[in-house]
């Protein structure tokens, strides 16, 4: 179902639920109590149950503070300002600004009534709980994201694939890098919005923190910027092409191997040797040559910590085996 369409049912129900609840309790105002259970429905569980306590709770600091205004001052409209400039630093003070305008509606009824008893008061603290608790309720269910940010996994998995070829033929002069930094701006756009999902899709689940997908698609934009550095030592020709061909030949490997389950630790074994061998090799003689072996080193540096960002994704979440490849 369209996210829009789903929405709006989901407030339009949880408005008029929450009405006919208020309404069967009797309570005064009761309109007020579905407008405070479409503030409560937010994008996620936890944070829905988050803002509506702490509307529940400014609520009784707001109408004790309503109650002292108009005892002291009279029901006059102008009090209601006076209420305002006290309550609204109060509630920024206790981390509760959320509960601002649900508590100028409280006070707004309180100068209607022209009057204070307990009665009232019950009343209109009825009505943010009912509020609250009929959009806590409606906002059990939610849409299933995780097939979503499966398919946004696969998305970035490709992308990220295309650009390792890319710089295996690049080592080897036969193409440029720079054709793909169109792709590399808008894989980040994707993994910016893969990771705000997946934040959702964490705060939907009480029992447990859910963290994977938040931290995959850190994971990944982090393992994108290494890429980006990777690129800007590619802007040469490599005048020895059998160091060069080594690390295209890694690259290509990389790309190859980029796949479900697979935790990088041989692939970092492999760029031990790499290194060793080019530690052993010939000493450049020409300054283009030293340059070269120079941004090879450098290459050769962030592969490592590009692989070595999925080595340590894999330990830290060893029992799962999703769409994580390296």
């Amino acid at each position: 179902m369209n996210n829009l369409v789903y929405r709006t049912l989901k407030m339009s129900g949880g408005f008029a639920i929450a009405v006919i609840c208020a309404q069967a309790l009797h309570l005064d105002f009761a309109v007020s109590a579905g407008i405070i259970a479409m503030l409560n429905m937010l994008d996620s569980k936890k944070e829905s149950a988050r803002v509506a306590w702490r509307r529940v709770y400014s609520s009784v600091a707001g109408l004790l503070l309503a109650v002292l205004i108009f005892s002291l001052f009279g029901y006059e409209t102008i009090n209601l300002a006076l209420f305002l400039l006290l309550f609204i630093p109060l509630a920024m003070r206790f981390k509760a600004p959320e509960g601002i305008i649900v508590n100028t509606v409280l006070a707004s009824h309180l100068l209607t009534y022209h009057s204070i008893s307990t009665q009232i008061l019950i009343n209109e603290f009825t009505l943010v709980l009912v509020g609250a608790l009929t959009a806590l309720l409606v906002n059990l269910h939610m849409p299933n994201q995780e097939n979503e940010l499966k398919n946004m996994q696969v998305d970035v998995e490709q992308k990220i694939r295309a650009i390792l070829w890319t710089m295996s033929l690049n080592i080897r002069n036969l193409c440029n890098i720079h054709d793909e930094e169109p792709s590399m701006i808008e894989l980040e756009t994707l993994i910016k919005e893969a990771k705000k999902l997946s934040y959702t899709y964490m705060n939907n689940h009480f029992l447990n923190e859910n963290t994977y997908y938040l931290e995959y698609f850190q994971m990944r934009l982090t393992q994108l910027y290494r890429l980006m550095y990777m690129r800007e030592h590619l802007d040469m020709v490599f005048v020895n092409q059998g160091e060069a061909m080594i690390l295209s030949t890694f690259t290509g490997r990389l790309a190859y191997e980029y796949d479900e389950g697979n935790d990088g630790k041989s692939l970092l074994i492999r760029l031990k040797d790499i290194r060793e061998e080019l530690q052993s090799s010939e000493l450049p003689k020409s300054r283009l040559e030293f340059e070269n072996r120079a941004a090879l080193f450098q290459y050769l540096n962030d592969l490592e910590e590009f692989v070595s960002l999925k080595v340590r994704f894999s330990e830290k979440f060893p029992n799962l085996k999703a769409s994580a490849p390296v």
